[in-house]
């Protein structure tokens, strides 16, 4: 039997030790929880509303950071920039980069959105990279703008659908497909002082030249071809023919064939004649689209004392306009049975020498020489000065002389000279003829012309048929 005294003085131990490390378990629990809790202060701090807080005063970018992040902008998202005034670095507001970033990437108008108002004093450079090949990549900053000119160029930029430079406006000409340009944009190409230097240029020719093939020759060029010809002629103003050739002559060397038709449609017979053959074998390389001009610029070409590979090369022309299979080996023989009318007949000049009455009969350049049975007679005639009586009394040659046709000959000149009446005839009127280039192409004096024709007013329309006096 047990002892209960025993009994008890166990379980009393027990309790004891359960009791302490109740109190130790107890203390470490309340020792963690005051050492991960601070005491309250006096006062508690509470995270701040994000809407009430202070908006910083600037943002932790650099100058050119911010320029390089302007730069992947669209133009209606720097728009947007240009209220915003936080400051980034060096006093500049995002404003002032937004504003310079338009200018420099998106060719902004900043002058004609500042018209009214005087011109920015100042102008700061600030580089924010390098190019390829080590240049600064810089761009020009207008510090110290107020916000009228801020709130003006954003008018501007709202009410115009194209508010850029004549720069701008070619480059966003050049991106657009062929065909389908937006009116507006070419509404507004058309207004620049660029692009009217190179109409003025043209409304001398004697030939009606339409705003759109003008387009087409500047699109196949460069922004620089342009520029630097608008700046020869706002300070030379020079309107001459010569200036017009070597203006299409540029765009020719640089591959355009939109120059080479209008080269040949302006200045036809000046090309066939007077370039050299390096100069027609680029715009008989041009040309490889048929049209009236092009293929009686190549027959002219082939009737002419030109070199052998101009030749050559004219009549693959003449032989692709036709949709034949160029012959393999080159004739030129051949060519010409194939495309010269066989009825043509030689074109002769008949004047009186001095000393003599007897008739002299000069050879037109333009035409091919038969061989006499002098054995030194070249292939094709030169330029001959005037026969000598005796060599006139012998009488012409045996054979006739091919030569282009007439149509050919006076499609592509369109000289005064070329067209002097010799007796009165009809001309009909054709799209884009006025009075003036009609009495000047015929060296008629333009009042006798308007006489002639009882016309009360100087307005004609295609179709009308104008006589055309004879010259005293």
């Amino acid at each position: 039997m047990v002892d209960p005294i025993s009994y008890i003085r166990k379980l009393t131990v027990l309790l004891v030790i359960s009791g302490t490390l109740n109190i130790i378990f107890a203390g470490a629990i309340f020792y963690c929880f005051i050492k991960e809790n601070p005491p309250t202060p006096y006062f508690e701090l509470k995270p701040a509303n994000q809407q009430e807080q202070q908006t910083p005063l600037a943002i932790d970018h650099t100058d050119s950071e911010i320029i390089r992040y302007f730069r992947r902008m669209p133009l209606q998202w720097l728009i947007s920039r240009l209220n915003n005034t936080g400051l980034v670095e060096n006093g500049y507001t995002q404003r002032d980069l937004a504003l310079a970033s338009l200018v420099a990437f998106h060719y902004f108008d900043v002058e004609r959105a500042f018209l009214g108002l005087p011109p920015p004093k100042e102008k700061r450079l600030i580089a924010y990279g390098k190019f390829q090949d080590g240049r600064p990549a810089e761009i020009t900053v207008y510090p110290g703008l107020s916000d009228q000119y801020f709130a003006a160029a954003q008018h501007f930029a709202s009410t115009e659908r194209w508010p850029l430079t004549g720069r701008g406006l070619f480059l966003a000409l050049q991106k657009e497909e062929r065909e389908d340009y937006d009116p507006h944009l070419l509404d507004a190409f058309f207004m620049t002082s660029n692009f009217a230097s190179v109409e003025m240029l043209f409304n001398r020719s004697d030939v009606a030249v339409e705003k759109e093939e003008l387009l087409r020759v500047l699109l196949e060029g460069n922004w620089t071809l342009l520029s630097e010809f608008a700046e020869q002629q706002r300070v030379s103003q020079d309107l001459s023919p010569a200036r017009r050739q070597h203006f299409l002559l540029k765009y020719v060397s640089n591959g355009s064939k939109a120059a080479t038709q209008l080269m040949l449609k302006t200045d036809g017979m000046f090309a066939a004649r007077k370039l050299d053959d390096r100069q027609v074998l680029s715009l008989l390389t041009l040309a490889d689209e048929k049209s009236q001009q092009s293929e009686q610029f190549a027959l002219i070409l082939l009737t002419s004392p030109r070199s052998d590979a101009v030749w050559k090369l004219a009549s693959r022309r003449l032989y692709e306009y036709a949709g034949e299979v160029v012959p393999e080996p080159y004739n030129r023989q051949a060519t010409l049975t194939r495309f010269v009318p066989q009825n043509t007949q030689t074109a002769t000049l008949t004047v009186s020498t001095p000393k003599e009455s007897k008739p002299t009969t000069i050879i037109p350049s333009t035409v091919k020489a038969v061989p006499t049975s002098a054995p030194t007679v070249p292939k094709i005639a030169s330029i001959p000065g005037p026969i000598s009586p005796k060599a006139a009394e012998k009488g012409p040659p045996t054979k006739s002389l091919s030569v282009p046709t007439k149509k050919a000959l006076t499609t592509l000149n369109k000289s005064p000279s070329s067209a002097v009446p010799k007796k009165d005839f009809y001309y009909t009127v054709q799209e884009g003829d006025t009075l003036w280039k009609i009495a000047r192409r015929f060296s008629v004096d333009i009042e006798v012309l308007r006489a002639f024709n009882q016309l009360e007013t100087d307005a004609l329309h295609p179709g009308k048929k104008l006589r055309i006096p004879a010259m005293k």
